[in-house]
């Protein structure tokens, strides 16, 4: 499953703003090294395992020198700085530190970071940066955070350099160049985490346009710029998405501000500051005043926001937008952004106390394990002059060729040219869709959370309406598209009914793309508005479309367990019994993971396939390329069957790990995508679909009748 294209698509970010601890924003940062670019040779620095000789012609740029580190023993041979006399002497806090890296020419790509090693009362920790690959070909920056050092007499060490991977067995010559290490000032004011971008995108995604760190065309020294290129409309530009900040600080007045500048070449526009705010699902905007932004010179926008906050606010986004009728999207430079509260009325704090995940020894499980299954309801007529993407029509094309009709829906239709299509979306159908799946021993289905707006947000809205659901309950999987206060409103409607899927009495929720979707912010403002709402705790888990679970760390972030939506296919084609086979081993590995000394939670997952070549051969817009050869086969309905078996029976043998009592099930309607149990159209003996004497599809329910006799079996295993 993938995003509608007209959603924002965001970008990955790799440190959260919660593992990273950052502090607010910077009022000022010096620098602290007395000889960063080699200006005076080796001059407050020491190689380690290594030699090292000053280069004045391979720079990174024309100011001071160059070092090369050549002979080097290990993965840690570097130069090296003592920093702890610098660090007392400024004081506790945080710094940054950053340097220049490049590889000698002809030497293979390697993983490097930034280090710091601080011997404190006698103990060595370590703090790191990231790994950055580093090439022969180009200069590369890199950088590291030392958060909360302690600057006393205790203080005895404080080194900086870099390493490779500890299992690196070769260890290039490495140039080094234009280092630096500064105390970051937080201002108390700014209310942006990023706002220099020295910790890069994070926080920030993009809307329309490309990204870039910027190290050299900058408007001060601090952190960085942004270069945003390959703009696609007028209003492609990094955003910030500020709803948690408003709602922590509270009703009010807020101020804004950015620096832009064109990059060389580009012709003068017109740009101003704008927030989106969302309130009670429907959205307005405020802005400043268009301000002209060249390349010659770093220009400063603001604009002002009045905003109520309540659980009424949906969402608030900063971000720039040039004049609607332009037709040309220059490149533009990103620096110094701010965002201050200028009123200074705080809106009291939660009514009751941020809830938290319930620990797993305190959860009483079910009586016996919910066997759930994925809806993706993209099924409903094409529509090729509505607003948005034309879904229904999308998916329609990617099954109309004679090879993949069959795999449609059994309530499929042809349109009046003989193309496949489908009808109005009805209580009627999805009552269908709710008896086979009953009769089949099917618990719940698991809706992807679309906006009331959208037509795949009808299926969700029956089920909620439906007498039907006294005999299969719901279940939300967030993240797939905006969620405003109304689909927040309908959600918190549904936990408190019946019908709603519970562990223990909380409402369970997935996270369709977990820690890269809603951080620990996200998650605590959940759990916080459903506490608000009178809602118990909720059973939060994070969903996965990749090979590797999320990170562990999600378990300490406010997510109860972890599980997966589908399983995508790599170096193929496979067969479906390769595809289930890898789909098992996914489930164990995680199962064997601990964390924090305790056994993760997961809910396992069931996969009826990913053959995608109707996508392959007719791309819907919102999806990227699969690569000609990476789908799995069909599987036969006895496989798939099989395969659920073996969850569902390792799933009763490993309780310890998943006490949800829960298994989850791509899909059913991913039809396109090739994960289905809902009824297809059957084919007679010549390939034809078959219809009955009115003129409908003839339901072909082999996969489901495979599945009711596997889940008939595994209850009589269950109640031995």
């Amino acid at each position: 499953m993938k995003k509608i294209a007209c959603i924002i698509l965001v970008c990955v970010i790799t440190i959260t703003l919660a593992i990273m601890n950052i502090p607010t924003g910077f009022a000022e940062a010096t620098e602290l090294l007395p000889n960063p670019s080699f200006a005076n040779g080796t001059t407050g620095w020491t190689a380690s395992g290594c030699q090292m000789a000053q280069e004045y012609t391979i720079k990174q740029d024309t100011v001071g020198n160059s070092i090369l580190l050549s002979n080097r023993q290990s993965t840690y041979a570097s130069m090296r700085c003592q920093l702890a006399s610098i660090v007392n002497q400024n004081g506790s806090g945080d710094y940054l530190g950053s340097a220049w890296l490049r590889l000698a020419d002809g030497a293979n790509p390697t993983n490097i970071k930034l280090v710091y090693s601080v011997t404190y009362n006698g103990a060595t920790t370590y703090k790191s940066g990231q790994y950055i690959t580093v090439t022969d070909d180009a200069w590369v920056h890199l950088s590291v955070l030392l958060d909360n050092v302690v600057a006393d007499a205790n203080l005895t060490e404080v080194k900086f350099y870099f390493t490779q991977n500890s299992s690196d067995t070769i260890y290039p010559s490495v140039y080094l160049d234009n280092c630096s290490f500064m105390k970051i000032i937080a201002d108390p004011d700014e209310l942006l985490a990023n706002p220099t971008f020295a910790y890069g995108q994070t926080g920030w995604t993009t809307s329309g346009c490309q990204v870039a760190e910027e190290h050299i065309v900058r408007k001060d020294n601090l952190g960085s710029s942004l270069l945003i290129s390959s703009r696609q409309n007028y209003y492609a530009s990094m955003r910030c998405l500020l709803t948690n900040v408003v709602l922590q600080n509270g009703s009010g007045e807020y101020h804004s501000s950015a620096w832009l500048r064109l990059a060389d070449g580009a012709s003068s526009v017109n740009i101003k500051l704008v927030f989106s705010v969302t309130y009670n699902g429907i959205t307005t905007w405020q802005s400043g005043q268009y301000t002209t932004v060249t390349d010659a010179a770093w220009v400063n926008l603001i604009a002002n926001l009045d905003v109520v906050a309540d659980q009424s606010l949906g969402e608030v986004k900063f971000y720039f937008v040039q004049s609607s009728n332009d037709t040309i999207f220059p490149n533009v430079y990103l620096d110094n952004c701010s965002f201050m509260k200028i009123d200074p009325v705080i809106t009291p704090g939660p009514t009751v106390p941020v809830p938290t995940a319930i620990p797993a020894s305190q959860i009483q499980g079910a009586d016996h394990i919910r066997i759930g299954a994925i809806r993706w309801d993209a099924w409903v007529p094409a529509d090729p002059e509505g607003e948005g993407t034309d879904v229904g029509g999308e998916v329609a094309a990617a099954l109309d060729p004679e090879e993949y009709r069959s795999r449609a829906p059994f309530f499929s239709i042809l349109d009046n040219n003989d193309h496949l299509d489908f009808p109005t979306y009805t209580m009627d159908i999805w009552e269908q869709e709710a008896d086979y799946a009953i009769n089949a021993g099917i618990d719940y289905f698991a809706y992807g959370w679309y906006m009331d707006s959208s037509p795949m947000s009808l299926a969700r809205k029956y089920h909620t309406q439906s007498t039907k659901n006294e005999d299969i309950q719901m279940c939300a999987i967030l993240g797939v598209t905006g969620f405003t206060a109304t689909e927040r409103n309908q959600l918190f409607a549904a936990m408190e009914e019946d019908y709603y899927l519970k562990v223990d009495n909380m409402p369970l929720v997935y996270i369709y793309g977990g820690m890269s979707a809603m951080d620990a912010d996200d998650i605590a403002l959940l759990r916080t508005q459903a506490a608000n709402a009178g809602l118990p705790p909720l059973y939060i888990v994070s969903m996965v479309s990749s090979s590797q679970p999320d990170s562990l760390t999600a378990l300490s972030s406010g997510y109860d367990a972890l599980s997966f939506y589908s399983y995508p296919v790599s170096n193929g084609p496979w067969t479906y019994a390769q595809l289930a086979d890898n789909a098992e081993t996914r489930n164990e590995t995680l199962g064997l993971q601990t964390y924090l000394g305790q056994p993760i939670q997961m809910i396992p997952s069931i996969t009826t396939g990913r053959d995608v070549r109707p996508r392959i051969d007719n791309p819907p817009s919102w999806v990227e390329d699969y690569g000609e050869y990476n789908y799995a086969e069909l599987g036969t309905a006895q496989q798939i069957a099989d395969h659920m078996s073996n969850v569902l029976e390792w799933t009763l043998d490993n309780p310890e790990v998943t006490v949800a009592d829960c298994v989850i099930s791509y899909a059913w309607n991913e039809h396109d995508e090739g994960g289905w149990m809902c009824p297809t159209i059957q084919e007679d003996q010549n390939g034809d679909l078959m219809v009955d004497q009115y003129g409908n599809f003839v339901p072909d329910t082999s996969r489901l009748d495979a599945i009711e006799t596997a889940i008939t079996a595994f209850r009589l295993l269950e109640d031995e």
